[in-house]
């Protein structure tokens, strides 16, 4: 039973139970999951691509899809909210690219640790490492679905602007608030298993609240439920440099309050019941 116990340390240590002692394995699992970098960023980007094996065209599929997505929804929104169909298809582009990464982080997180579940048992891995590699799936997947908006710019000969460029710490910090949302919903997910069921219409719901498929200016008076919304501020610190505009500081700021509080309580709850997610499974 002791060999077993040492074997699988990152499953299984039930030897001391101090909450100094659970933070310290905690912070201990994630630096060495992530100084396995090279064995996650290869396990996502398998994932990835073994959803496109044995087609012609590949993960290219992804990016033909997109952008047919985008041509159609553009026109049609175009129409109806009386804007141009370019200016519409690239504002839908960036949107849809973003939400594809914010619902999957936020609603479809919850069966990473039960997905893996063969693969956790077999090695003597650290769990955050399967986080790790779901959300490198879900960057990779993103980036691709934002290569429709780079053929969209070219297609319209839409200028650099140098707004564009803060982009990039936008989606660095979305990126680095998006691993504890994934280890607390694969945490809780794999002792609920009802949870993936229970927040699928919350999923549509935000989609729906939040401007993904129309603009803020169209509320008018009832611009609070984008304002409130938090997803629309994890959208604008992206979207709106994309589209050369500056971000509001507002967005900034809600941003990175979420981002300070999804770590501590993410490392909390990892650290609470790291112990017992291999029961669970």
């Amino acid at each position: 039973m002791s060999h077993r116990k040492q074997e699988f340390h990152y499953i299984y240590d039930a030897s001391k139970r101090g909450l100094f002692h659970r933070l310290q394995m905690a912070v201990g699992d994630l630096k060495e999951a992530a100084g396995l970098y090279k064995l996650w960023a290869h396990l996502g980007w398998r994932d990835q691509t073994s959803t496109t094996k044995r087609t012609y065209l590949g993960y290219v599929w992804h990016i033909i899809a997109t952008v047919a997505q985008v041509v159609i929804l553009g026109f049609i929104y175009g129409a109806l909210f009386e804007e141009g169909p370019a200016t519409m298809m690239l504002y839908l582009s960036v949107g849809l690219s973003l939400w594809s990464f914010i619902s999957s982080v936020f609603f479809g997180s919850f069966n990473v640790f039960a997905n893996y579940r063969n693969f956790l048992l077999a090695r003597d891995i650290p769990l955050p490492l399967l986080i790790f590699r779901d959300l490198c799936g879900d960057m990779i997947l993103m980036a691709t679905k934002m290569m429709g908006f780079v053929v969209l710019s070219v297609v319209f000969l839409v200028p650099l602007n140098a707004s564009a460029f803060l982009a990039v710490p936008g989606m660095m910090m979305i990126i680095i608030m998006a691993f504890p949302v994934k280890l607390i919903c694969a945490t809780a997910g794999t002792r609920f298993r009802d949870l993936q069921f229970a927040f699928q219409p919350f999923g549509l719901a935000a989609f729906l609240i939040t401007p993904v498929l129309w603009r803020e200016k169209f509320l008018d008076t009832h611009s609070w439920v984008s304002v409130y919304n938090p997803f629309t501020h994890i959208l604008e610190i992206v979207r709106s440099p994309l589209l050369g505009e500056t971000p509001q500081l507002t967005s900034y700021y809600a941003v990175l309050s979420m981002m300070v509080i999804f770590w501590f309580v993410g490392i909390f709850v990892y650290a609470r019941y790291r112990n017992r997610i291999a029961v669970w499974l």
